[in-house]
């Protein structure tokens, strides 16, 4: 395959966009990603619920699409940080981390708590590069 390059029409400003695209062999890194969710009850719970439901279908819907290695972990905090759901790949395991996040905990709210166990939980995985791990609070 050769580069490519488009151009759109120009428009009343007389510019245009033009995309260039250069085909090769990406090479596609693993990515960890832990949900730190309040459940406390002292959160807008339904709203964030929706909202991680939605960012999670996302992206199993691109690691689809783009055969992305992504694994994915869920950590309720209330005063501790309850392990929901350890790492798992994102499209094999999207039911039972939909599962992990419809849990409940009750009685205190350890933001602190739950980061730590989001920590821990990324430190673990030695297969992937400290930048390619992230944490959704």
């Amino acid at each position: 395959e050769k580069n490519n390059k488009t151009a759109s029409s120009l428009n009343k400003n007389l510019e245009t966009k033009v995309k260039l695209s250069f085909p090769g062999k990406q090479e596609i890194e693993p990515t960890d990603i832990v949900f730190v969710v309040d459940k406390s009850g002292m959160s807008a719970e339904t709203e964030i619920n929706m909202q991680t439901k939605q960012f999670l279908e996302e992206i199993k819907d691109h690691a689809e699409d783009k055969g992305l290695n992504i694994k994915v972990g869920v950590v309720l905090f209330n005063k501790i940080g309850n392990i929901k759901q350890e790492l798992t790949d994102i499209t094999t395991g999207y039911d039972d981390t939909l599962k992990a996040l419809n849990q409940s905990v009750n009685s205190g709210t350890n933001i602190q708590a739950g980061l730590l166990a989001a920590k821990e939980m990324l430190d673990n995985d030695t297969d992937v590069e400290a930048s390619n791990k992230h944490v959704i609070l």
